[in-house]
């Protein structure tokens, strides 16, 4: 049988994406899951999609523009290296806990 953790993550900002939100909404509902909205002036830019500098730099204009604080990466890729690096912390978190 496998064990269960239970893991409580913050996440601040607004989801932006076609039907993104109610899938989210979904599962936190099915898994008892509740949170809020803070309405903050921050986005993300963050995908493989943000490796194009021509798009990556409209996205930036556009929402500095609408007044928002835009943030990238800089140290981390925006692609499939940067999710490893995040599932590589998120284990690292867990061992730490565990003392293993």
């Amino acid at each position: 049988m496998k064990e269960l953790i239970r893991v409580e993550v913050h996440v601040s900002g607004i989801v932006q994406g076609v039907g993104f939100r109610p899938f989210v909404y979904g599962l936190a509902h099915k898994h008892l899951l509740k949170g809020q909205d803070q309405r903050l002036n921050r986005v993300v830019l963050s995908g493989g999609v943000f490796q194009n500098l021509v798009l990556l730099q409209a996205a930036c204009s556009g929402w500095t523009a609408a007044g928002f604080e835009v943030y990238t990466h800089g140290r981390v890729p925006t692609n499939d290296g940067g999710i490893s690096l995040g599932q590589a912390a998120i284990a690292n978190a867990l061992i730490v806990r565990r003392g293993l």
